[in-house]
């Protein structure tokens, strides 16, 4: 009924026996192996969106930059230090710093007093 060239045993056979050699078999070793591959690929995936996900979170500084960060009553020495700020302005800043804004706003109307 069939031509000989299109014998259905024949293909199966041919099929099933993997005569071209497309289809190597890995073994249980070689799926162990992938499957290992597999999971670190995705961990470290997941790793990488994680720790993007903290850099943004921080506002992207890195950790040590956070950590010697100034004060804003050293911010305020500093720049006294260096002569940006006069001695009036610190200290009515400090004082705004330490004690609170109505204060220093007594503070400085005093030191504006005393300036004229």
């Amino acid at each position: 009924m069939w031509p000989e060239h299109l014998d259905i045993t024949r293909i199966i056979t041919l099929a099933d026996n993997d005569s071209w050699g497309m289809h190597g078999d890995l073994g249980a070793g070689g799926w162990i192996v992938m499957i290992a591959m597999m999971l670190l690929f995705i961990g470290a995936i997941v790793f990488a969106i994680a720790w993007m996900g903290r850099a943004s979170a921080r506002g992207g500084s890195p950790p040590e930059a956070s950590a010697t960060r100034e004060s804003p009553v050293e911010t305020l020495g500093r720049r006294f230090a260096e002569g940006e700020i006069t001695v009036e302005e610190y200290r009515a800043r400090r004082e705004a710093l330490t004690n609170g804004a109505s204060r220093a706003e007594s503070s400085e109307r005093e030191a504006l007093r005393w300036h004229r």
